[in-house]
């Protein structure tokens, strides 16, 4: 009786390949996610420190004399701060605060924020 050739232990070169190309995939879809991740992140810290700048303004403002709040720009921290105001009565106007700014990728985005500010007479 002749021996029975066994199987190899082992994987095919076919298997291999395969493999090495849906680790390949895998590993490409990931760092794709992470730029987009990257990016993300980076626009919600403008848009945190645009909201902080015009928060800056309306504290400025509160509690001034009506007559005396008056709209204006003025470039913060490299943002470009443009505000309005619109008269309520006596004692508040309603303030709106646009900031624009650049962002890392070279584009030019607003954020735009309105309150009601009380003032005096």
């Amino acid at each position: 009786m002749r021996g029975r050739r066994g199987g190899r232990a082992g994987f095919t070169i076919v298997e291999l390949i395969v493999a090495m190309l849906m680790l390949t995939i895998g590993l490409l879809g990931l760092a794709g996610v992470g730029a987009v991740v990257l990016k993300q992140m980076k626009g919600g810290t403008y848009q945190t420190i645009a909201a902080s700048i015009a928060q800056s303004r309306f504290e400025q403002l509160e509690g001034d004399p009506c007559l005396s709040i008056l709209g204006g720009t003025a470039t913060v921290r490299g943002m470009t701060e443009t505000w309005t105001v619109a008269s309520l009565g006596l004692r508040a106007t309603t303030v709106y605060d646009t900031v624009t700014f650049v962002t890392s990728s070279a584009e030019t985005e607003k954020v735009g924020i309105h309150t009601v500010v009380a003032c005096t007479q």
